[in-house]
């Protein structure tokens, strides 16, 4: 398959930044990013799911899109609430039509170690922190108990999604 050996992408024209609106369906959509979870490429059906809006508004070659569709594909693990920092970055990448193989570097050599600090913030240190307070209340027959657990756990994590989508994405190339 051709777009397998793009180095470049054919249309190199930066394309208009993508609007909000399809911003705020990637972040939606990033939350099934480990839905189709599998040992080969880990994350990567998923991140492609989540970044297909914003790729389809970037790339109006169909060549272009199959390329990019092909190369986000490569294996990708990373912790599924800071997933939007990488995408917000890789999307403006994408946008400048810079080099595939500098896009997958910058892809791969930032999504590796937020999963490492993402679990140590979050899995190791705030959920527990979070059960353990709310777990009390449901020890005591408060019914607020689990629902203030799943309240803060994903208000926050949704927070984070959206703040770290906009913030690498307006960061852009800088």
């Amino acid at each position: 398959m051709e777009s397998n050996t793009m180095a470049t992408y054919k249309d190199l024209t930066p394309a208009p930044k993508v609007d909000k609106k399809t911003l705020n369906k990637m972040v939606w959509m990033s939350t099934m990013l480990q839905a189709s979870f599998n040992y080969e490429r880990m994350q990567s059906s998923g991140w492609l799911w989540a970044m297909l809006p914003g790729l389809q508004k970037i790339h109006t070659n169909k060549d272009d899109l199959a390329a990019s569709m092909t190369h986000n594909m490569d294996f990708l693990n990373t912790h599924p609430f800071a997933v939007t920092f990488v995408m917000g970055m890789v999307l403006s990448m994408e946008q400048q039509k810079m080099d595939i193989q500098t896009i997958r570097s910058v892809r791969i050599s930032t999504a590796a170690p937020l999963g490492g600090i993402g679990d140590a913030l979050f899995w190791y240190t705030f959920v527990p922190i979070v059960a353990g307070v709310t777990a009390i209340q449901a020890q005591n027959g408060n019914i607020l108990g689990p629902i203030l657990f799943f309240v803060i756990v994903f208000g926050a994590q949704m927070a984070l999604r959206f703040a770290l989508m906009y913030w690498s994405y307006n960061l852009g190339m800088s």
